[in-house]
């Protein structure tokens, strides 16, 4: 009874410990021989589920049930007093954790890999911006859109972007294609204030207002403001 009482103690202190043997998955089969018969089915059996579950998660695949009553019965027919249902679930426990391993790895990876290709894109969008934001309107303004542009530069530079991009798309597509955009929602305005008008869509709340001079044929921005009109 005292052997018995001792290869009890020995066998939960590897498995506290995560005590590993080059056969079994996470406890000796010395710790039962002390006191519990011979533990070579169940240590076997600890194997082969050791093998199986190298690739797939016994447990996410639904194998485990089969496995686990075959290794309860086992440790009963074993001799074996301790709770096995406990065995078997700290054995399953340890199973994923080794199958888990490898995987966090290899997505640990994987997070790294899309952290630098994001730094890397956010780092070419914010020289992208600088560049726009250094870069003076190409197209005649009238007074109202001049003084509103040079007031975005500063207060507000991603309505300043954003024009820009328009403009530098138009310069060169042309105003014809750029039009068939429909995120730019390029369309004439009706109110006899802005007739002869157009207006296009930065973001949601900002337009630009450009015409077309009828001397010229030249395109001239009247206005960019938070939708007034």
């Amino acid at each position: 009874m005292r052997n018995l009482k001792l290869s009890h103690l020995i066998l939960w202190t590897c498995l506290a410990c995560g005590a590993l043997s080059p056969g079994l998955v996470f406890f000796p089969s010395s710790a039962f021989a002390a006191g519990c018969g011979s533990m070579e089915a169940v240590s076997q059996l600890i194997k082969d589920a050791k093998i199986a579950n190298r690739t797939t998660s016994l447990w996410e695949s639904g194998e485990w049930g089969g496995w686990e009553k075959k290794i309860q019965a086992a440790l009963k027919e074993s001799g074996y007093k301790g709770d096995v249902i406990k065995v078997t679930k700290s054995l399953r426990r340890n199973l994923d954790h080794r199958l888990l391993k490898p995987a966090l790895g290899a997505r640990s990876a994987e997070v790294a890999e899309v952290a630098q290709v994001q730094t890397s894109q956010a780092s070419a969008n914010a020289a992208a911006r600088a560049s726009y934001l250094k870069m003076d309107p190409s197209f005649p303004l009238e007074r109202k859109a001049l003084k509103s542009l040079e007031t975005f530069r500063k207060s507000n530079p991603t309505v300043y972007e954003n024009y820009m991009k328009w403009e530098k798309r138009v310069e060169e597509k042309g105003l014809m294609e750029v039009r068939k955009i429909p995120g730019y929602h390029d369309e004439p305005l009706q109110q006899l204030s802005r007739a002869g008008q157009h207006s296009v869509r930065l973001n949601n709340g900002y337009r630009v207002f450009y015409k077309i001079d009828e001397a010229t044929g030249k395109m001239v921005i009247v206005d960019v403001n938070l939708h007034k009109y």
